[in-house]
């Protein structure tokens, strides 16, 4: 079973990586072409800033999912440097209790916010809004899932 875990966290990974690094790909492309085309033949591509703006908002939360998934976020761990032991423990798991909450409750509020917006369309693109924005609520239910697999360690994790 673990092998399977640790392939299925490769994929996973490789394929958030994959996703972000296309989309950055794409986005620098789509400026620097509007750029080029306004300054070169004085007319740009109106959409490509929409869509820029829209794949950056994508990439930033696939960032932050692989960022939370291998703890490379802004950290102030200088409390929990001196911990050792059951002091450790009960710290890690009423941090990680905290981010599950403000987790889920970022997710609940986001598909609110995605129901609020179903009929909207973007001005140039005409892409739904919702879709837009449907990477929040799928970017917090990945990282929920994360963080309850990073509770497991927690519990199963032998403390010195």
């Amino acid at each position: 079973m673990n092998k399977f875990v640790e392939k299925l966290d490769r994929v996973f990974t490789k394929s958030v990586e994959a996703f972000t690094f296309v989309g950055f790909i794409a986005m620098i492309l789509l400026v620097f072409v509007n750029v080029l085309g306004r300054f070169i033949f004085r007319m740009g591509i109106t959409e490509s800033e929409e869509i820029a703006r829209i794949l950056f908002v994508w990439i930033t939360y696939m960032g932050a999912i692989l960022c939370f998934k291998t703890n490379s976020h802004v950290l102030v761990d200088i409390l929990i440097n001196f911990l050792h032991g059951t002091s450790r423990k009960i710290v890690d798991t009423i941090s990680n209790l905290m981010v599950t909450g403000i987790l889920a409750l970022t997710f609940y509020h986001s598909l609110n916010l995605i129901k609020v917006n179903m009929g909207t369309l973007t001005p140039l693109t005409k892409i739904p809004l919702a879709l837009v924005e449907a990477i929040v609520p799928i970017s917090m239910l990945i990282m929920l899932i994360i963080n309850l697999y990073k509770m497991v360690q927690i519990i199963l994790k032998k403390y010195d």
